[in-house]
């Protein structure tokens, strides 16, 4: 035996996993997606490490301002739960919000307090209750609990939560009261389907069939998006505030991309091409279109193919001296008898209100294709369908141009373009 195992043993190897930190940390990034995801407000602001773990301010429809702060309780453990009646947790929590009443009172009329947890929290337990209590006699029973729990505490010597217990039962009933008021339980991640918030938000995408298995890949990017925004304010000392729309605009980003990417993998399509589309070549963005509406690649072969020969017959015919005012009044031809289809298209679907975007650009693009539509030019008719389909798919590619029309809804935000299509 040598002298080290000879020696006494001081203590246990002390833990340094941060592993429930990073996890806790994360878990406050992903309710703070889900909350830009899922409201039906524009005008919010998400933070992260501000009036909370996260906080939520949204301006209403008469101008008020609801202020929505989250304490976040995310556990590993397979029991239990983070807010239990005795736990520092929980006192912690109340005593947080407590010191905040006056500042909070001051600057928003109205404040709702979340204790958010990922574990399901039983009907039993405190915060339970008092979540639940809404009639005046139900919150005036929950202040007379919270007093006697922290009295039950108080007579504890080693109880974690003994400090923070006492100073919460200093606060007046009315202090007391007006939380209680204002307090929900989100439990189970707290959301509303009952799943984690990471998985919430992805439904919240809507992904089409074609890149529905890229979900969480996606939620990766936005997510880390969210990090440099949040890490970038906090080098420079300030609040982290996001707001949805940039958020919004990252997400279709990702699908397009995605969607566009899974059909460039092609055989059919040439590396110069793919190398065009790389360097932002504006000849694929009907093409994107497309590839958003999970059309198969066969399908998208055909318009592709009806694109090409288009392009290289209208350059032949601009060669052999076609006047341009042909070409006008043929596109504005296109371009209003589009837009009708398009309307037709809404209309059939206000039958089915669980219609997808997806739907309605495809029965948009069946309509408007019709294999009996050959538009004319000048005086002269034309003969072959890819003349007119081929046309149709120049002019999806065009957004800054009055005759620009669009398969996929999303595509007609992205450009700014309004709801006649024109720039």
């Amino acid at each position: 035996m040598n002298k080290r195992d000879q020696k006494s043993k001081i203590e246990e190897p002390i833990d340094t996993s941060a592993t429930p930190t990073i996890v806790a940390f994360t878990f406050q990034f992903e309710r703070a997606l889900y909350r830009l995801f899922s409201s039906h407000y524009t005008d919010i602001q998400v933070g992260l490490e501000t009036l909370d773990d996260v906080a939520a301010l949204t301006t209403r429809d008469d101008g008020s301002v609801e202020a929505q702060l989250e304490q976040d309780a995310n556990t590993l453990q397979s029991s239990g739960q983070p807010f239990q009646d005795s736990s520092r947790k929980l006192w912690h929590t109340l005593r947080v919000w407590l010191s905040h009443l006056e500042r909070l009172n001051d600057s928003y009329p109205e404040v709702v307090f979340c204790a958010v947890t990922n574990a399901a929290v039983p009907s039993r337990a405190l915060i339970h209750k008092l979540a639940s209590a809404t009639a005046p006699k139900d919150v005036k029973d929950g202040v007379a609990l919270v007093r006697r729990h922290a009295e039950r505490i108080d007579k504890k010597v080693k109880a974690p939560a003994k400090a923070d217990a006492a100073v919460v039962a200093r606060y007046s009933d009315d202090d007391l009261t007006y939380l209680i008021r204002r307090l929900e339980l989100l439990h189970k991640g707290g959301t509303s389907s009952g799943v984690g918030p990471r998985e919430a938000t992805i439904q919240l995408f809507q992904l089409h069939s074609a890149i529905a298995d890229q979900g969480g890949d996606i939620y990766r990017c936005i997510l880390g998006a969210a990090v440099d925004q949040c890490q970038e304010a906090w080098r420079k000392s300030e609040t982290a505030w996001l707001s949805p729309q940039p958020f919004r605009d990252r997400l279709r980003e990702e699908v397009d991309r995605r969607s566009l990417d899974k059909y460039l993998d092609r055989p059919m399509m040439s590396t110069a091409f793919k190398n065009y589309v790389a360097a932002g070549g504006r000849d694929h963005f009907f093409l994107g279109q497309l590839s958003r509406l999970g059309l198969s690649p066969r399908v998208i072969d055909d318009h592709l193919n009806n694109y090409w020969a288009f392009y290289v017959e209208r350059v032949r015919l601009e060669e052999d001296g076609v006047n341009q005012k042909d070409w006008d009044a043929r596109e504005d031809e296109l371009h209003q008898r589009w837009s009708v289809c398009r309307n037709n298209a809404e209309l059939e679907l206000m039958t089915r209100p669980s219609a997808t975007p997806e739907a309605l650009g495809i029965l948009t693009l069946r309509i408007t294709l019709d294999g009996n539509y050959k538009a004319p030019l000048g005086r002269y008719a034309t003969n072959n369908l890819y003349f007119t389909h081929g046309h149709y798919h120049q002019l999806a590619n065009k957004p800054a141009d009055p005759y620009f029309v669009y398969w996929h809804p999303t595509f007609r935000v992205n450009v700014g373009t309004d709801d006649e299509g024109a720039s």
